[in-house]
């Protein structure tokens, strides 16, 4: 019986030091793939932005160019 209670110590022991072998490399992993989520949420957020602004340029000078028609005409 002592021999097998070793021997379950010693598999404790093993699994216990790979877990914590391991654990740095599965924090890194996690670090990397919410970075690169993040990335990729703002590249989208920025071009949305930047679609955005190409319409509210584009409307503003509609509108100006509307009122020099008027201001023309009248």
């Amino acid at each position: 019986m002592t021999f097998n209670y070793f021997l379950v110590q010693s598999h404790m022991s093993t699994l216990f030091t790979s877990l914590f072998a391991a654990s740095p490399v599965i924090g890194l992993v996690t670090y990397g793939l919410s970075k690169l989520r993040l990335r990729v949420l703002l590249m989208r957020t920025e071009r949305k932005v930047k679609q955005l602004d190409t319409t509210t340029i584009t409307q503003q000078q509609e509108f100006l160019l509307l009122r020099l028609r008027n201001n023309v005409l009248c």
